[in-house]
């Protein structure tokens, strides 16, 4: 049996009729919180070989990685877009980052989409909603979005488990800016800007203070500005391109292993 998200209480309860239970920690709460007692008699899979590394120190024992799957984006003919994206707007995902970034360069255009709890609406209108940016509903269907940028931005203040929006746009051909939070940073060919940890990493009290992140904030500046320039643009697009194809090779192999697991008696 294999259980997404995480969710200790429904693998505990998988666990009392199956022998066999694999726990799948595909987020950063879960990677950061897990214990061994969590998933005593349980195994446990983690989605980047960064989580899984810092999964099996905590645990004391090893554990599995597989891979998000991610398809392949449809090939379409065109001139690219122009606009510098995030996805997933909201505090944790550093939202007052990409507020910065884009009050800071008015001539760039800027488009964000996503959000949690109904949250994302809120942070243009406590910043002033600078004119330079748009902020679209959530949407399943990503290819559009990633079609209509020039850079995507992954300014995570807290520590991913992964990163998946770094990859799909890598493989859409766009340029990634991620902070040192994001594993998926070495799958998408990113320029990494250092984000250090938090003082209190349980709270989200600072996720909003500017100052607070004014070096991260700087680091992303100079990234817009470096991806700017078209030749530096058109090296980063075909490195992460060619990044994320070799993350398709890595995911093919981590799910046969996890068919090879299932498989055993």
């Amino acid at each position: 049996v294999v259980v997404p998200w995480g969710t200790v209480a429904l693998a505990r309860h998988a666990r009392a009729t199956h022998p066999r239970v694999l726990l799948l920690a595909q987020h950063g709460g879960a990677v950061a919180r897990l214990t061994a007692d969590d998933v005593a008699g349980i195994e446990v899979a983690a989605v980047t070989p960064d989580a899984a590394t810092r999964l099996a120190a905590r645990l004391g024992r090893p554990v599995h990685i597989v891979l998000n799957p991610i398809p392949a984006p449809a090939v379409v003919d065109g001139p690219r877009g122009s606009r510098i994206g995030m996805v997933n707007f909201c505090a944790e995902k550093g939202a007052v980052v990409f507020l910065n970034v884009a009050a800071n360069l008015p001539d760039h255009r800027f488009v964000a989409t996503g959000g949690w709890a109904g949250r994302a609406a809120a942070y243009p209108r406590i910043a002033g909603a600078p004119p330079n940016l748009e902020l679209v509903p959530a949407r399943d269907d990503m290819d559009g979005f990633y079609r209509d940028l020039a850079v995507l931005l992954v300014p995570s203040l807290v520590d991913e488990a992964f990163g998946r929006v770094a990859i799909e746009a890598a493989l859409a051909g766009v340029p990634v800016v991620c902070t040192s939070r994001c594993p998926a940073a070495a799958w998408s060919a990113a320029l990494v800007v250092d984000a250090p940890p938090r003082p209190d990493e349980g709270s989200d009290d600072d996720l909003h203070d500017a100052g607070r992140h004014a070096g991260v904030i700087r680091g992303f500046l100079d990234a817009v500005v470096t991806l700017a320039d078209p030749d530096n643009h058109a090296i980063a697009a075909a490195a992460a391109q060619a990044a994320g194809a070799v993350y398709l090779g890595a995911q093919r192999r981590s799910l046969d292993a996890l068919v090879a697991w299932l498989a055993q008696a």
